[in-house]
């Protein structure tokens, strides 16, 4: 089964094919283990009732971009569900972190 993630405008650039996620559907209790297949390249405004409330706030217009994963189905799994998708990232020295911090401060500073 294909699982669509949105993931939003700001974090897209740090997800990308073969990272780990953890889906966790509102009408169950243990995850399902999947992994990051592709990033679309297009930006889409996220449907009304998908977006939780309060989450976001002043950020009304944010675009997300589609991550897409494969599951095994084992007969529990509907179309249209719904859940909260955790994408893991991966660990960073403070090193890794101040560099990417200044580099991405020059870039909005230079452009």
């Amino acid at each position: 089964m294909r699982l669509r993630m949105f993931v939003p405008e700001f974090a897209v650039d740090e997800v990308l094919p073969g990272q780990r996620a953890r889906l966790l559907l509102d009408n169950r209790y243990s995850p399902i283990d999947a992994r990051v297949d592709a990033v679309l390249p297009a930006s889409i405004a996220l449907e009304p009732g998908l977006e939780a409330a309060g989450s976001y706030k002043g950020l009304s217009n944010t675009r997300y971009y589609v991550a897409e994963a494969y599951v095994a189905n084992d007969g529990k799994l509907l179309d249209l569900m719904s859940g909260t998708v955790k994408i893991r990232i991966g660990r960073q020295s403070m090193a890794g972190l101040t560099v990417r911090e200044v580099r991405d401060f020059v870039g909005r500073k230079v452009w």
